[in-house]
């Protein structure tokens, strides 16, 4: 909550929104023109979004700090569980290949990967839970890109638990 109001004043709306609801960008269903923003510990990382009227939308976000666990006394952050599990899998390394060179849609993926576009949008919603990527609302068809920043926090991260020293908040 705290990252979310010192970051506020400092961006735009869209690049607020986006971060706090780890890679989800505007799309022309977020068309209101007062937005409700509530933080949620328990969510982390979903972000829930319902229009209460034509002029105002309400947004929950996961608040739960990346360097803290669900579970109360537990050494091992979720974030970075999360993050790690997700890269765990080849096929995601895969994608998360592509996504560090260019934009692309889910069906783009399927072909390069000959893969059933399903399996592949479960890989992309995983990553993007993960924080990894980035979802594009804002185009006929859902369009990825990689959160290079977040790439390199999940390795600064990983290296910093296992020296023992404090894990930072990611973006």
């Amino acid at each position: 909550m705290e990252r979310a109001q010192a970051l506020a004043p400092t961006v735009s709306f869209e690049e607020l929104f986006t971060d706090l609801s780890q890679g989800l960008q505007l799309g022309d269903e977020f068309n209101a023109s007062t937005f409700i923003i509530a933080p949620a510990f328990w969510i982390t990382p979903l972000v829930f979004f319902e229009k209460f009227d034509q002029d105002t939308m309400f947004l929950t976000f996961g608040a739960r700090p990346a360097n803290m666990s669900v579970i109360p006394g537990e050494i091992v952050p979720d974030a970075l569980v999360r993050m790690l599990k997700a890269l765990a899998d080849p096929t995601r390394l895969k994608i998360m290949r592509y996504l560090t060179h260019e934009s692309l849609t889910p069906s783009e993926i399927a072909r390069r990967l000959q893969l059933r576009p399903p399996t592949v949008t479960h890989h992309l919603k995983e990553l993007r839970l993960a924080g990894l990527v980035e979802l594009s609302l804002m185009h006929e068809e859902n369009r990825y890109t990689a959160r290079k920043q977040t790439l390199d926090a999940v390795y600064e991260n990983l290296n910093a638990f296992l020296q023992g020293e404090e894990i930072k908040e990611t973006v």
